[in-house]
């Protein structure tokens, strides 16, 4: 047991000479790491401090713009509704001023119905007035060719004012006036040479 103790003793007396000679080595290699870790945690809380600042410095620039672009965000807004209304009150005019148009195209087409109308029925009446009378009948016709005169001024009024289907309906209508128009001046001119 004796010889025990003494080789314990000449193992501590060797660790506690090992560690007196390696101490000055491992408070070295600590102290450089921990100079660094020192160091990088001195870097790092300036880092952290300067990002504060910035961000302290960015919420006072949002709090200085908020109610800039709150009022320019608004305004914007209130402009774009101006000018949709705007629009729409445009569109409002325009659609008033094409129904006023249609109106007044409904009512030229009435009336051009009307004056043929009138015209068909005059000159059937021409057409019984120069059998009976031949020598009445210049002036009904004189009527009736001021009477078409008018209707052909109506009918290109109306075409000016409608689309192109329908204008070719005018002129059909116009052509056929014309036809019996024409139609009752050779009546005439027949009942006329037939008199003589």
């Amino acid at each position: 047991m004796t010889q025990y103790l003494k080789l314990t003793a000449d193992i501590k007396a060797a660790i506690c000479d090992a560690d007196f000679k390696l101490a000055p080595f491992f408070d070295g290699y600590d102290r450089v790491r921990l100079d660094e870790h020192e160091r990088e945690l001195y870097f790092l809380e300036q880092l952290c401090n300067e990002q504060s600042d910035r961000l302290a410095e960015a919420h006072k620039l949002v709090d200085a713009f908020r109610s800039h672009l709150r009022n320019n965000a608004k305004e914007l807004c209130d402009s774009q509704l101006r000018n949709f209304h705007q629009t729409i009150e445009d569109l409002e005019t325009r659609i008033h001023q094409r129904r006023k148009e249609l109106e007044e195209v409904r009512q030229k087409s009435i009336r051009f119905d009307a004056s043929i109308i009138r015209l068909r029925a005059e000159t059937d009446r021409v057409l019984h007035a120069i059998e009976k009378a031949p020598d009445n009948a210049e002036t009904i016709i004189l009527e009736i060719d001021s009477t078409f005169s008018a209707l052909q001024y109506l009918g290109r009024d109306l075409k000016k004012s409608l689309d192109v289907s329908s204008s070719s309906d005018i002129d059909r209508a116009l052509k056929d006036m014309a036809t019996s128009v024409e139609c009752v001046r050779d009546s005439f001119d027949r009942a006329k040479k037939s008199h003589e």
